[in-house]
């Protein structure tokens, strides 16, 4: 269910992904009147370089997204606690459930590294 109208980073590069696959495959969907399954999925698979860094920078960013999700559902799950508790003065705490924190966190930047990465080998590659 989506409430956010706007597109994200991650669909733009969905998009770019998907234009250059149209661009791409065009010539052959025009030419093929009832192509068989192996053709399509050897057609759809000879990706060039930009087509699949496009598509790997929006897998990582939706990855990203997927991280800041579930940092913050585990943020407003604590909060609930701890206003169910009576614990509101603004306490510390920590537990076994902040290694799950730990591990969305680390999620995030893994992330963000492979889109900077990926990012960077499209730069590469167009440059040449």
């Amino acid at each position: 269910r989506k409430t956010n109208n706007s597109e994200g980073p991650a669909e733009l590069w969905s998009n770019i992904a998907g234009n250059i696959t149209r661009l791409r495959t065009k010539e052959f969907f025009d030419a093929t009147e009832h192509p068989a399954e192996a053709e399509i999925a050897k057609a759809l698979d000879d990706q060039g370089p930009e087509e699949a860094l496009a598509r790997y920078i929006s897998l990582s960013l939706r990855s990203m997204d997927i991280s800041v999700e579930q940092i913050a559902e585990h943020y407003h799950e604590q909060l609930v606690n701890h206003m169910a508790a009576g614990r509101i003065a603004g306490e510390k705490s920590a537990n076994t459930l902040s290694q799950t924190l730990y591990a969305h966190v680390h999620s995030f930047f893994l992330h963000l590294g492979a889109t900077r990465d990926y990012l960077g080998a499209l730069i590469a590659h167009r440059i040449g």
